[in-house]
């Protein structure tokens, strides 16, 4: 208890401080600190025996210090300690404490090189309340985390920055291997005549300690954007994403990567030429995927509301024995009209596409033909009612590798290859403004039906709802939704979410928030997770106050598992001037 008597004095010594200072960039070097105070209260039943009831309480300590080398533009550097305190009643968790420091420098932040660097290491120390070997499962001992950033605004390699970050952790069994997350970015931006470029390569790296887990990610980043002529312009955006994964002793790899590119000629009475290439790609250990689709559009203004536009397109794609060619052609027609009070947009198409399959041991050919139609009718104006009504439907629409069908747990995994698809949409919004007042509210339903080589089809229905009000200090938002899955098995997965928050004074803000997530999957349990929490912040001065009340339950199979809880943190802010300054001065004035 003793700790805990100086942690209160120190809380109690925050009314002597001045209030709060800020640091400045002319040269003066200052000080900063945190005080804070927290308690987290649990309890856990399970069918309505209670598991575990605890209490947790830690006492929270940063100091920081921010100064500058010799001038503000050449170098400035931040010291900072921080410390930990917390005490465990009614379970079997140790009580622990935590150290640790962090030191930041930047170097000619304003300069055409600026360079940040930053290394930060904590050490855990733990009370433990009895001599079992497992009670030090999971437990860390060091956290040491270090960086360096650079950015280039001149120079040859101008618009390039550079970034490496690694964080590694240690634990008290020395049967547990350490944990490491490293972070690596090469991002480049630039542009030459009329052309916009921009590529990024990123890295991320994570290596866990008790289950023997690894992954390795690379993900590549192009984009080109902008006009070869008056006449011409180029757009190209594509992403590689590389995945390298360890368990145990078995090891795999994983490849997706898309590539767009188009080319748009813009005639002499403003109809466009359209020239289009589509690449895919998808690799794992059991198959390799590819697409390269190339095709041709011609928007034709026939007259002022009325546009033409003939495609014609080819698709190749090659999957292990398998061998897909699919020619397209097709017209579409779009008509858009406004008037007095509404507006109103009306589209259609129809092609035809020749699927030829091959693979080893037999051919198949079948001719598709496919139709699109749409429409979107709005009316009112934000200030009375804005109405908008949006419906779309088409059939036996071509697609290829690499365009997701659904976020199902289990379906859409294996459809990375062509295949024909059945949509429908229908979207109704409504948005109204008055005066500091706004409701925004849409219902949307969608169905998608995919059919693939060798591959059961798939149905999935879509419902969302959305709602969206603010005004003076006042906010709520409702989403819902449902999707429903149907192949070889079905699955459903729903979700309600709703969140209210109110501001009746300037320091002092209220926040209710409640989810319900339900999940049918056929490969894993069913699940029901119900979440309800309310928050409650007062700032004043340099003190804060955070209350929170949450009850969570989970149904797994039947099994109901209920934790509540409360928080309750006291915070205090403080800052001031150190007697430095690092700047030339000429009659007490810094330069």
């Amino acid at each position: 208890m003793r700790r805990w008597g100086v942690a209160l004095l120190l809380v109690g010594a925050t009314f002597l401080v001045p209030r709060n200072a800020a640091g400045q960039l002319f040269g003066q070097w200052s000080w900063d600190a945190l005080l804070g105070l927290q308690q987290r209260s649990f309890l856990t039943e399970i069918e309505g025996r209670a598991l575990t009831d605890y209490t947790e309480r830690s006492f929270r300590l940063n100091l920081g210090m921010n100064g500058f080398i010799i001038h503000p533009a050449i170098a400035r550097f931040r010291l900072g300690l921080d410390g930990l305190l917390s005490n465990y009643s009614g379970t079997t968790a140790p009580d622990n404490n935590r150290l640790g420091f962090r030191v930041q420098l930047a170097l000619l932040p304003f300069g055409l090189y600026p360079s940040h660097f930053f290394l930060s290491h904590s050490r855990y120390g733990y009370v433990l309340n009895s001599d079992d070997p497992l009670a030090t499962t999971g437990l860390a001992d060091a956290t040491t985390s270090w960086g360096a950033r650079v950015r280039f605004r001149g120079g040859i390699f101008r618009g390039l920055s550079a970034s490496t970050q690694r964080t590694d952790t240690s634990f008290i069994d020395p049967k547990v291997r350490d944990e490491a997350f490293i972070h690596q970015y090469l991002d480049w931006s630039g542009s030459s005549a009329r052309i916009n470029h921009h590529y990024r390569l990123e890295r991320q790296y994570r290596r866990y300690g008790r289950t023997r887990y690894t992954t390795d990610d690379y993900t590549l980043t192009v984009d080109e954007h902008g006009l070869l002529s008056d006449s011409w312009r180029w757009d190209l955006s594509g992403i590689g994403f590389h995945r390298s994964f360890d368990y145990e002793d078995t090891s795999n790899t994983v490849d997706t990567a898309r590539l767009r590119s188009r080319f748009v000629y813009t005639t002499p009475r403003s109809d466009l030429v359209d020239l289009s290439y589509t690449g895919g790609l998808s690799r794992n250990a059991e198959r390799t995927t590819t697409t390269n689709t190339v095709a041709a559009r011609y928007v034709w203004h026939a007259v002022s509301a009325v546009q033409v536009i003939p495609t014609a397109s080819y698709t190749l794609q090659q999957g292990g024995d398998t061998t897909v060619k699919a020619p397209t052609a097709g017209v579409s027609v779009s008509w858009n009209r406004a008037g007095e009070g509404y507006d109103l947009s009306l589209n259609g198409g129809l092609s035809s596409s020749r699927i030829d399959t091959s693979w080893d041991g037999g051919s198949q050919r079948t001719t598709v033909v496919a139709w699109s139609a749409g429409g979107t009718l709005g009316t009112g104006s934000e200030e009375r009612l804005r109405a908008e009504l949006d419906l779309a439907v088409a059939h036996n629409e071509l697609r290829t590798v690499g365009d997701a069908l659904v976020e199902l747990p289990d379906l859409g995994t294996e459809y990375e290859r062509v295949g024909i698809h059945d949509g429908a949409r229908a979207r109704v919004t409504l948005r109204r403004r008055f005066r500091r007042w706004h409701l925004s509210t849409y219902l949307e339903h969608r169905r998608r039906k995919q059919e693939s080589f060798q591959i059961v089809p798939v149905t999935v229905d879509s419902d969302i709802l959305d709602v969206t009000l603010t005004g003076p200090r006042v906010g709520c938002t409702i989403d819902a939704g449902k999707t429903t899955g149907r192949s070889e098995i079905r699955q459903n997965v729903r979700f309600f979410a709703a969140s209210v928050h109110w501001a009746p004074l300037r320091f002092l803000t209220l926040r209710v928030n409640y989810n319900d997530n339900v999940s049918e999957v056929s490969q894993g349990p069913d699940v029901d997770r119900r979440r309800i929490e309310g928050t409650a912040q007062l700032h004043f001065g340099r003190y804060a106050l955070l209350a929170q009340l949450w009850d969570q339950t989970e149904t797994v199979e039947g099994s109901r598992r209920r934790t509540r809880g409360a928080l309750l943190a006291v915070t205090a802010r403080f800052a001031g001037w150190l007697p430095f300054v690092s700047a030339p001065q000429r009659r007490g004035t810094i330069r």
